[in-house]
């Protein structure tokens, strides 16, 4: 016979606190005499104040803009001074930190300098985390924002150029229609030159330009007016990336080299960057990765016909910044103590659970975990839903093959329960 639904949930109750005691008293082990001295700082007002530094940590912050930006900053720095003790919480799982935090959240300053001394650090430790985490995803989200903004406002400026340019694009081609006509209509060379001279007339250097003009702009290359769009942002974005700290989740850390090259020339004024060199605190990382049209506009060529010796200052940050938007959005680079832009690998079981626990996931899913096994096996299943799919062909109505694609219109017919 079971017991009571009262003793059942007090049993609970009792199990939830012993485990919260000892998270409590995990994390004030961690904690140096100094830290604490520091979080109990936050339950007392200030002088010449009636508030404590507790209720600033608890305020919410309002939605960031280019406005209150520089009061996000001032914020996220105030309050990384009372960040620590945060490595006591690895290990500890997500939910429960922010139920910690929902809970010091709603206590007053006086109620928390109440509380037993273990948990009153762990409340605020796991809130001052949480907010600070915050405080980075909006700083993050501002820069991929930001970017993006930028990136677009350049591309619907070259299709008003393109636009506006029209007509003059028009007059070159028939320009140069003309002077085809006038080759082809004139055997004798002394003929064809007058004839061509004619066409041009006095009109050879402005038609240089337009060409020229024309050519800037050419495969719909929007690079030209990024600066234009990155001035007004170019001081928050340096402000995030000096603020946040940016690691690269792959082995290669190219990427948060070139971020580190970008700020050492913040204040440069000169428009190009000598490579060459030799007394330099930074230097600037192998950038082959990055497109061939950013090479050109970055190193005048492509980094495959040999190392550059100069870089265009301007295009290099636009260029690092928009990678660096990329990495954000993509996972490959992370903010460090973010939520948002957290590092995923964290997520990720060790090899030494792995090792442990691969076979028994293995007979759960019914697949193989040997490498070359799981090769054979992935194979062969394919090769099965292929002859199938091929069976089927063509009474299969939900599906068609053409030129482009091999698409599946519906989960129906037994290529798909197979596959």
């Amino acid at each position: 016979e079971l017991p009571a639904f009262s003793k059942l949930r007090r049993l609970a109750y009792s199990g939830r606190a012993q485990a919260n005691n000892q998270i409590y008293q995990k994390i004030a082990a961690c904690l140096s005499r100094k830290d604490r001295v520091l979080l109990n700082r936050l339950f007392k007002a200030e002088k010449d104040s009636f508030q404590s530094p507790w209720q600033n940590v608890k305020s919410e912050s309002k939605k960031l803009t280019l406005k209150n930006f520089r009061q996000r900053i001032e914020f996220f720095q105030w309050l990384d001074r009372y960040s620590t003790g945060t490595s006591a919480l690895c290990g500890i799982a997500d939910i429960k930190i922010k139920q910690f935090a929902a809970e010091g959240q709603n206590l007053k300053a006086r109620e928390m300098a109440r509380l037993k001394a273990a948990k009153r650090y762990t409340l605020a430790v796991s809130l001052i985390a949480v907010k600070k985490a915050a405080a980075l995803d909006d700083l993050g989200e501002m820069l991929v924002r930001r970017v993006n903004k930028i990136h677009k406002n350049a591309r619907s400026a070259l299709d008003i150029q393109i636009e506006q340019s029209m007509e003059r694009t028009d007059n070159l081609v028939d320009t140069l229609h003309q002077i085809l006509l006038a080759f082809q209509d004139n055997e004798n060379s002394a003929d064809r030159d007058s004839a061509i001279g004619s066409i041009i007339g006095d009109h050879k250097d402005r038609m240089i330009k337009d060409c020229e003009d024309h050519a800037l702009y050419a495969g719909k290359n929007y690079f030209p007016f990024l600066w234009r769009y990155h001035v007004p942002h170019r001081r928050p974005i340096f402000d995030v990336i000096c603020e946040t700290p940016l690691v690269a989740t792959t082995q290669d850390d190219s990427l948060i080299q070139a971020i580190e090259f970008i700020k050492y020339h913040r204040r440069s004024r000169r428009r190009h960057i000598d490579l060459t060199e030799t007394v330099q605190e930074i230097s600037l990382p192998d950038m082959s990765w990055i497109s061939e049209r950013w090479q050109v506009a970055i190193f005048g060529q492509k980094i495959k016909q040999g190392r550059p010796d100069i870089a265009h200052r301007q295009y290099l940050e636009l260029c690092v910044f928009f990678y660096l938007m990329l990495g954000l959005k993509s996972g490959d680079i992370c903010i460090s103590g973010s939520d948002q832009f957290s590092d995923y690998r964290t997520q990720l079981v060790d090899w030494a659970e792995y090792r442990e626990q691969i076979g028994q996931y293995g007979q759960q899913v019914e697949l193989p975990v040997d490498g070359s096994t799981f090769v054979n096996h992935t194979r062969e299943w394919l090769r099965s839903v292929a002859q199938k799919t091929d069976a089927s062909f063509p009474e299969n109505e939900y599906m068609r093959i053409d030129r482009k694609a091999f698409a599946r219109y519906a989960e129906s017919g037994s290529v798909h329960q197979d596959g």
